[in-house]
């Protein structure tokens, strides 16, 4: 054997080496994607602070008016983010709280406060002057729908948890994606900076919204 065909059954082999590297470089991340796929494999824990609504829950087609006579569809929610609260017109300390929660978490969005949206549910007319004044006072961006009762109270059995849940004593605040879904909530007592974090990570990884 001549040294030149050893020098092109040299290059063959390192040739067939890099090939061979190339191919585990580009195909191992894949096949070790599938198998964790098939696999048993499960994250132990959740990091979101809130408690998912699985399945996501898409809320039907409505027709409300808010406080200032604006006619309100599911059409004119979507597409945006939305904290969303349900309360009696006569807002007790748990409801400003979550007022006042709600105002801050979308404060502390900085440059994604375009894509997030606040709304409140009034299930009831009793003490409405009251609520009128508060929002004017702390809460203008807050939009709140009031009428008509009977699509109001529609709108609300689609937000309870299980059949026993009396949604407007709940005190929760919920997270609508841009699909319409109801897809988190966030009981009585939940740390706003908490609301926060979530809201953080959901704006800076979707591309919704």
């Amino acid at each position: 054997m001549t040294n030149l065909e050893k020098e092109n059954i040299s290059k063959n082999k390192i040739n067939k080496i890099i090939i061979i590297i190339l191919v585990v470089l580009f195909l191992g991340p894949l096949f070790y994607a599938v198998w964790l796929f098939n696999s048993d494999w499960r994250p132990a824990t959740t990091s979101n602070y809130g408690t998912l609504i699985v399945p996501a829950r898409p809320l039907d087609e409505f027709s409300l008016k808010t406080i200032t006579g604006n006619n309100l569809g599911l059409d004119d929610i979507k597409y945006k983010w939305a904290m969303i609260i349900v309360s009696p017109a006569n807002c007790q300390q748990p409801c400003k709280d979550n007022l006042y929660k709600m105002r801050q978490v979308h404060t502390l969005q900085a440059k994604h406060q375009p894509r997030l949206r606040r709304y409140m549910i009034v299930t009831d007319n009793d003490g409405l002057p009251a609520l009128r004044s508060l929002l004017a006072k702390e809460y203008p961006k807050m939009i709140v729908v009031n009428s008509p009762q009977k699509e109001i109270k529609k709108l609300v059995e689609q937000f309870k948890i299980d059949d026993n849940d009396d949604v407007p004593g709940s005190h929760r605040i919920y997270l609508m994606d841009p699909h319409g879904n109801l897809m988190m909530y966030y009981e009585q007592g939940t740390v706003g900076n908490d609301i926060y974090k979530d809201l953080k990570k959901l704006l800076r990884k979707s591309q919704i919204g």
